[in-house]
């Protein structure tokens, strides 16, 4: 493919699959808001609970052998028919294991209503992997639109199953219905659009093919999702429900500002840098401009989110939540530093060195898990900085490793983050102060926001930031070629 048809597909991709999933986060975000004011924190928690064991499952399921057949060019039927019946059994048998240890688990962090969500929450497990393959397909071929159009759609009708069963007074199954219901339209929409259908065809070679590569991604990767939850799991084994709840959602709103455009990112770079792996240079130049406006984008945007947490949560969840505001100040300055390690470990995989991506995953769980440790018997206040620490030990073991690759260490990557960077520390500290003046209401939330935009916006365009041109340039091209 030319340089200019997969800069076009690219941009096309990246636009459905930003519009897409912002408008997806939005629609989840007021469902949330509203769901908020008739389930309590406690509910919450017991959910967040039952979250953990599923995300771990869920990684082990996504990683193993889809990240190795959206890497694979030339894929045949046999290749994806093999992945769906592989997929399939896995999460049969995860189902199982999780119905079985259920009672266990809720003894272990003492919550008797466990046992029937993990069982019930679990079946999405099975739902989930009758549709990866179609999803995979879609993304290597950069596909986003049919994607978004599904999600978007699964969204809005599990939200409204939600919020109906709210009104009545239906509690945590509530929440239940929701997510179950948005896994069911989900995958039933990957069905309906898809041309791909399995065969009755399974081989081995292509089994072991993928499991070769994807094997050590799904390692990295599990252990990643291990520890992303490690915290939600000593917090419900340490404290109170309720403040496992608010834990859960101050994480929730601190990645809402960086999973939008970071899962746009990811979704896209890694199948189009892909096609550039032989190609140093230009990969290096791709990945550079990746960098650069992902923090352009993505800083200003948590660090807003930390200045006006307190009116945020007070005008959107009431009183009841406002302990999740001090947590999300915290918070965001550990998830602001994601879109980095993500395009960093991205590159890894494009390279082909799963061997090294696993080895560095290894070292920073090892930091992780010392860092909880020791941050643990002082409170959730200090296990919030303890992220916010690994978040920077992390950022700065990832861009060594890559430098290695392409000649792009630590002091490049940081020469490209750092306008950004002191922009949005300024735009945060003139906003916090706003906002602490006007007090935690409607006004005082709408005037942070306002003026941290202005400051952002008009510092850029004042210092003449070349994103504001890349950001142009996109734009126009989606215009005119769309």
């Amino acid at each position: 493919m030319t340089t200019s048809g997969l800069k076009h597909r690219t941009i096309t991709a990246a636009t459905w699959q930003m519009s897409g999933t912002l408008l997806c986060y939005a629609v989840q975000f007021v469902i949330t808001v509203v769901l908020a004011r008739y389930i309590m924190p406690d509910q919450y928690g017991i959910i967040a609970v039952t979250l953990i064991f599923l995300s771990i499952a869920q990684a082990i399921i996504n990683s193993n052998l889809g990240t190795a057949l959206i890497r694979k060019v030339d894929r045949t039927s046999t290749d994806c028919s093999t992945v769906f019946f592989y997929n399939i059994a896995l999460s049969v048998t995860l189902y199982a294991i999780i119905y079985l240890s259920a009672p266990a688990i809720a003894t272990f962090f003492n919550l008797c209503d466990l046992t029937p969500m993990l069982r019930i929450l679990s079946l999405i497990l099975v739902i989930n992997s009758f549709g990866e393959v179609q999803n995979s397909l879609y993304t290597a071929e950069l596909k986003f639109k049919t994607i978004s159009l599904i999600k978007i759609s699964s969204t809005i009708i599990s939200g409204s199953i939600g919020i109906t069963m709210a009104i009545k007074q239906c509690g945590i199954y509530a929440l239940v219905a929701q997510i179950l219901s948005c896994s069911i339209c989900n995958t039933l929409g990957l069905w309906v659009v898809s041309k791909w259908r399995p065969s009755w065809k399974f081989s081995t070679a292509s089994l072991k093919e993928f499991f070769s590569f994807g094997s050590r991604i799904m390692v990295s990767n599990l252990l990643n999702t291990l520890f992303r939850q490690l915290h939600t799991a000593v917090i419900g084994k340490l404290f109170a429900p309720a403040t496992v709840g608010l834990y859960n959602r101050a994480d929730s709103l601190a990645n809402l500002t960086t999973q939008t455009p970071s899962d746009t990112l990811m979704a896209v770079s890694y199948p189009a840098l892909c096609q550039l792996k032989d190609d140093n240079q230009r990969l290096a130049l791709n990945y550079r401009t990746a960098i650069r406006l992902s923090s352009f984008i993505i800083f200003p945007l948590c660090l807003c989110a930390a200045a006006v947490a307190y009116p945020l949560i007070q005008t959107l969840f009431t009183e009841n939540w406002i302990g999740v505001a001090p947590l999300l100040q915290i918070l965001a300055f550990a998830t602001m530093w994601y879109p980095v390690h993500a395009l960093n470990l991205s590159l890894l995989q494009v390279k082909g060195r799963s061997d090294l991506y696993l080895r560095l995953e290894l070292i920073k769980k090892a930091v992780t898990l010392l860092t909880l440790v020791a941050t643990a018997p002082f409170g959730i206040i200090a296990i919030c900085f303890g992220r916010v620490f690994t978040s920077i030990f992390a950022l700065g073991i990832n861009t060594r490793y890559t430098g290695r690759l392409l000649n792009l260490g630590a002091v490049s990557q940081l020469k490209d983050l750092l306008p950004s960077l002191l922009l949005s520390l300024a735009t945060f500290t003139v906003t916090l102060l706003i906002v602490t003046l006007l007090g935690n209401n409607v006004m005082s939330l709408l005037s942070g926001i306002a003026s941290g935009a202005i400051i952002y916006i008009g510092g850029a365009i004042a210092f003449r930031f070349p994103e504001i041109k890349e950001l142009r340039k996109l734009i126009q091209a989606v215009g005119y070629k769309m």
